[in-house]
């Protein structure tokens, strides 16, 4: 077989390393000591941890770089190097590692569950039907009905991945079912690298929704959902980089964090966290994310602080600097480190509300309104009125009739309040008198629980506890004056309170 490489440096024993490093200026201590410590790390894993032990090739001595911004070195090591200090910062990197996985752990595992949560929504299989997901073309004739190069690319990798994978609950799933595994139980077989491709294929609505869901926005409100993608390329490159032991001090990451348009707009906790001009690619930039994603997964969760507590101790301990990391001057006193930081749990509360109901956007409710009724209606008196879709729309919304969910700036309404063109005439009537009684409440928490109430099965619906239906099946199975005589004789305003 052929060798395709120019690579003819020799092999060299252990002794012939230790050689080696001496005759370059390094202090390798007692030799036995010094061939433990390669033999346990390895010469060329800790040639990562005393590059910056090396003289600068320079005439002055002052930093050089290349063309392409790597460190010029010479082989030669800068006076009081050691083999010791090289095995300190490694060690101290492999804990930092670890640390740094038990958080990415938790952060994934959100991921799994809301990437699958939401695409299930959509449908079961949704991960297999790319016509439901961003993964069609255009053909020739302006159609799309052809899956994308990328969208073919992700499935023969995750099928790949789904014919490895075992386990009881997979298992299970095949024989009682078949092979194809729904999409929530596909995002657990999925490697990182696949579910978060699977992100970037799925609708942009639903990518937008996670986005929310994570605060993760645009200077205007509006959510970034391409910056929550390159964060989760960055977390699956470092998550891979800890998972298989690869150096994280010292580094410089081959993917740039992105800064959501938010933290470059506005005023406030988080826009001074990265410094203008930077290039963010360094572990600093990576435990802001982690940092800010925590707060939004587990506010109580403090253990991204703990790390940068670790950093501090064991960074002057070891002999390294926080700068090497990517830490800028006075980074201490950004509230993001600070424990009370928090963030505003309406996002959280409103993306929970958009993944139990399907919503429709004001544009498209009023298309779906003018589409489906005459306008401009008849008025009583069998005259016509001056109303169009918007105006009826305001009206209802002004009277405080329709659910609307804002998850960050623009309104949704909940379909299953509309019918014939209009809202229900009951539901309006209903919602009208519950937000009366539940003045005390903002409008999210309202909606909150006028929602979990449509959707709860109720003790009046049936005969039986096995045939519970909720007000929200009823209310799509019953005329008008049915639903606002069960209401009525129910008393469902007084349960719609006591149950919340």
């Amino acid at each position: 077989m052929t060798v395709d490489s120019t690579y003819s440096k020799p092999f060299l024993s252990v002794a012939d390393q230790i050689r080696r490093l001496r005759v370059r200026g390094m202090d390798c201590g007692d030799p036995h000591v010094a061939a433990l410590a390669l033999e346990r790390c390895g010469y060329y894993r800790l040639s990562g941890y005393w590059h910056t032990s090396r003289e600068w090739d320079s005439a002055d001595g002052q930093p050089s770089y290349d063309e392409d911004g790597r460190e010029r070195r010479r082989d030669e090591f800068v006076s009081g190097a050691s083999l010791e200090h090289a095995v300190r910062v490694h060690d101290f990197d492999h804990d930092l590692r670890s640390r740094v996985l038990k958080v990415l752990e938790t952060i994934e595992v959100a991921f799994r569950f809301y990437i699958g949560h939401r695409a299930g929504a959509i449908d079961r299989f949704a991960h297999l039907r790319p016509e439901l997901l961003d993964a069609l073309r255009l053909t020739p004739g302006g159609e799309k009905s052809t899956p994308t190069t990328r969208y073919k690319e992700w499935r023969e990798e995750y099928l790949r991945e789904e014919n490895r994978a075992r386990g009881q609950f997979v298992d299970h799933f095949r024989r009682r079912y078949g092979p194809s595994l729904p999409v929530w139980v596909a995002t657990e077989v999925m490697s990182f690298g696949t579910l978060t491709r699977l992100y970037a294929l799925m609708p942009r609505r639903d990518r937008e929704v996670l986005a929310g869901r994570f605060q993760v926005l645009l200077g205007d409100g509006r959510e970034d959902d391409g910056t929550l993608g390159k964060w989760l390329s960055a977390l699956r490159l470092v998550r891979n980089i800890c998972a298989h032991h690869g150096r994280l001090w010292n580094r410089t990451l081959d993917r740039t964090l992105s800064v959501p348009g938010r933290w470059a707009a506005e005023a406030g906790p988080l826009e001074t966290v990265f410094v203008p001009g930077t290039v963010y690619n360094k572990l600093y930039h990576v435990l802001v994310v982690m940092r800010y994603l925590m707060l939004t997964i587990d506010p109580q969760d403090k253990r991204v602080l703990e790390i940068t507590t670790f950093l501090e101790k064991e960074a002057a301990k070891s002999g390294v600097g926080l700068d090497q990391m990517g830490f800028p001057d006075g980074w201490q006193s950004q509230p993001l480190w600070m424990g009370a930081c928090e963030l505003s749990t309406s996002a959280g509360r409103a993306a929970r509300i958009l993944d139990r109901v399907d919503c429709w956007s004001k544009t498209a409710l009023k298309e779906w309104m003018a589409t489906t009724r005459t306008w401009p209606p008849a008025d009583h008196s069998g005259g016509k009125t001056k109303k169009t879709p918007h105006a009826e729309l305001k009206s209802y919304v002004d009277y405080g009739a329709v659910l609307t969910v804002t998850l960050t700036t623009a309104p949704t309404f909940p379909r299953f309040q509309f019918r014939d063109g209009l809202i229900i005439a009951p539901a309006a009537e209903l919602h009208r008198r519950a937000r009366e009684l539940l003045h005390g409440d903002d409008d999210l928490s309202q909606t909150e629980r006028i929602i979990d109430w449509w959707h709860r099965p109720h003790p009046d619906t049936a005969g039986s506890a096995a045939d519970l239906r909720s007000p929200r099946e009823l209310l799509e199975e019953m005329t008008d004056r049915e639903f606002t005589e069960w209401s009525t004789a129910n008393d469902v305003l007084r349960t719609l309170l006591s149950s919340c």
